[in-house]
């Protein structure tokens, strides 16, 4: 028995070397992740590049499906499945999601590639990268974020990953989710299912189209499921001066049935603790409008600290949460993100007696927040409204290159969320009127018979362009706006150097800047034969470009979203022994959104010839039926733009 018992242990114990010795020889490769039903499906499904040969890339699936526990956390599931045509869509497999830990969690369930002869390529648990995203800043330590890089990447490749988010309520007791059926890309699959306890009222809200839930009860009764699901989409046609997406795709809508005020008097309780003037702020305010004497003196200064020596942080509205940090906070590290920074500002205002409120707004999709169903996730952004000397004044504290009194081009035309005291009322922010927004140049050229001609260019911008300007411009070293104003040079023609430029003041108050270049050209005309032809498009074309309009039909409305207006004078002097043998003529070309004006004069000597001209845009939209007049004028406006000065010798 003895001897029995000892062989089994010895039976026993000499598979078990012999496996472990085998697995030592052969490690264990781990096998590429199967192919799902649904991955399956769409990849027979899946259209080539020549189906759409003006895109990059195909949503092959777009799946979601959201579980609203009863004490409003949500548990959420994404699937995002896409074909890359090219290596212009390369980029697509870089992917990072951010989060806030305060109230949110991420969690990458999958991520692959499927190569285009079939092999799979996982993202293996050591790839994916969790992240601080703005770890040198200590108020932010709850933004985080969750990437990789998918691996394998070719043309006509698969990208299929799956992440779970784990949230609780940003407003407690409210849920509030937004979801897209179409886009730019073409989708072969979307769906969207959201289970919720049967005792929570929904309410939807779809934009740009038809499409009704399936609902289903559970056999208990205690969950509700909806459906929303649409197939074979084709992708949104982009086109210069469409409406804004929030018009042109399907989108939903989903929330429980809160209110715009519920949403203010949340806000605002997070927020107001928030704004408390300790004494170092105090007295900071206190060293800033030392010798000032009106409001708009004090405020001034203020908004000056805040939008140049607090660094803004660009987070995305509510990536940190939605509670902006302590104004002392902020005032003391220097930093912060936009409703921050708006906290601190509206503070120090208050110190001096000045009122002013926080406004949330919506600057990346052009929507209007209050013809939507309430919802934080609404806005993207956090200014202040105040009232200083009778006017009522819009700051932006992450403006750092817009002066006091103005409003920054991204900000206008939004429709602000204003909270006074927890109050909220939708407002719109002013857009520019043509006389704030655009410019003018003033030019002379002096010609010269061997082709070349001397330049002196005065351009005075206003609105966007200015703020262009400034914000290119301000933070650069000499040596480098030098070699950006030689590059301008460059781009009036072949063989234009710079002679000298004067940069506008950028500290200056609100208003027109003004850019000065002289230039010297060794070939600005064209020698043929006895005569000279002279380009003359330059001055105005430097603000009107090209027609935008090239193809022949027109799917959207064609939409002005602001008023501009360019002016320019130009006085071309002749060179001696040569007279005019054929000049550009006056223009006078408008429709209801465009108005294009341009007069010519020769002087009585018969030595020089002044063109003055104005383009103009007006806001407004015009039905694509009638896009093929609106293409003839634009065409028209720049066949005008282009024509030459024919001079012969005498």
């Amino acid at each position: 028995m003895r001897l029995f018992a000892t062989a089994l242990i010895l039976i026993a114990l000499v598979p078990a070397h012999a496996a472990a010795k085998k697995r030592s020889a052969k490690p264990v490769i781990a096998r590429p992740s199967a192919i799902d039903q649904a991955l399956a499906a769409a990849l027979m499904k899946a259209p080539k590049q020549e189906q759409y040969p003006d895109h990059d890339s195909a949503m092959l699936l777009d799946l979601g499906r959201i579980v609203i526990k009863p004490d409003g956390t949500t548990v959420s599931e994404f699937r995002e499945t896409h074909k890359l045509f090219n290596e212009r869509a390369r980029d697509r497999a870089e992917v990072s999601f951010g989060y806030s830990a305060s109230y949110e969690t991420i969690d990458i369930v999958q991520a692959r590639t499927v190569r285009k002869d079939g092999r799979v390529q996982d993202v293996k648990p050591s790839e994916i990268r969790r992240e601080s995203g703005f770890q040198e800043f200590a108020l932010y330590d709850d933004s985080k974020t969750v990437g990789f890089s998918l691996p394998g990447i070719e043309d006509d490749c698969v990208i299929d990953y799956t992440y779970r988010k784990t949230s609780k309520p940003m407003m407690p007791g409210h849920f509030m989710e937004h979801w897209t059926f179409t886009g730019f890309e073409p989708s072969l699959h979307s769906r969207l299912e959201v289970q919720a306890p049967a005792s929570l009222k929904l309410e939807f809200k779809l934009h740009n189209g038809d499409l009704q839930p399936t609902m289903t009860t559970s056999p208990d009764g205690k969950a509700m499921t909806y459906l929303w699901e649409m197939r074979d989409i084709k992708p949104v046609e982009s086109e210069p001066d469409m409406p804004p997406m929030s018009e042109v795709t399907m989108w939903l809508e989903i929330s429980n049935g809160a209110q715009w005020q519920d949403l203010a008097r949340w806000f605002w309780s997070l927020a107001k603790p928030q704004f408390v003037a300790t004494a170092p702020i105090r007295a900071t305010v206190e060293k800033l409008i030392a010798g000032k004497q009106t409001d708009e003196e004090k405020a001034a200064a203020l908004y000056d600290f805040v939008t140049k020596r607090v660094r803004y942080v660009g987070l995305e509205f509510g990536v940190s949460a939605f509670k902006p940090h302590a104004a002392a906070q902020v005032h003391e590290k220097l930093y912060g993100d936009c409703k921050d920074k708006t906290g601190l500002l509206i503070t120090m205002l208050g110190v001096v007696g000045i009122k002013a409120y926080p406004v949330l707004l919506d600057t990346s999709l052009q929507s209007k927040p209050g013809e939507q169903l309430p919802s934080i996730g609404a806005f993207d952004h956090c200014i202040a409204l105040a009232e200083i000397g009778g006017k009522r004044l819009w700051l932006d504290g992450t403006a750092e290159t817009t002066p006091y009194g103005e409003i920054p081009a991204g900000d206008r035309g939004s429709e602000g969320f204003v909270i006074r005291d927890g109050v909220g009322t939708f407002e719109t922010i002013p857009k520019f009127s043509p006389a704030e927004n655009g410019g003018s140049v003033k030019m002379t050229f002096a010609l010269r018979a061997d082709g070349g001609a001397e330049l002196e260019i005065d351009t005075a911008m206003m609105g966007y362009l200015a703020e262009g300007m400034r914000a290119s411009l301000q933070a650069l070293p000499a040596q480098k706006v030098k070699e950006v104003m030689q590059q301008m040079a460059q781009a009036f023609g072949r063989g234009v150097t710079l002679k000298d430029y004067k940069l506008p003041d950028f500290n200056a108050a609100a208003g027109e800047k003004s850019l000065k270049l002289s230039l010297s050209a060794k070939e600005w005309s064209k020698r043929v034969g006895g005569l000279l032809l002279v380009p003359l498009s330059t001055g105005s074309s430097r603000f009107i470009g090209r027609s935008p309009y090239t193809k022949e039909t027109r799917r959207w409305p064609i939409v002005m979203d602001e008023a501009t207006r360019f002016g320019y004078e130009l006085v071309v002097t002749l060179p001696d022994g040569y007279a005019v043998e054929e000049s550009p003529t006056d223009s006078d070309l408008s429709n209801a959104l465009v108005k294009f004006k341009r007069t010519v004069a020769k002087s009585a000597d018969g030595n020089s010839l002044t063109l003055r001209g104005s383009f103009e845009t007006r806001e407004g939209r015009l039905p694509a039926s009638d896009y093929a007049a609106v293409k003839a004028l634009f065409d028209a406006i720049f066949k005008a733009n282009e024509e030459q000065l024919v001079l012969r010798r005498k």
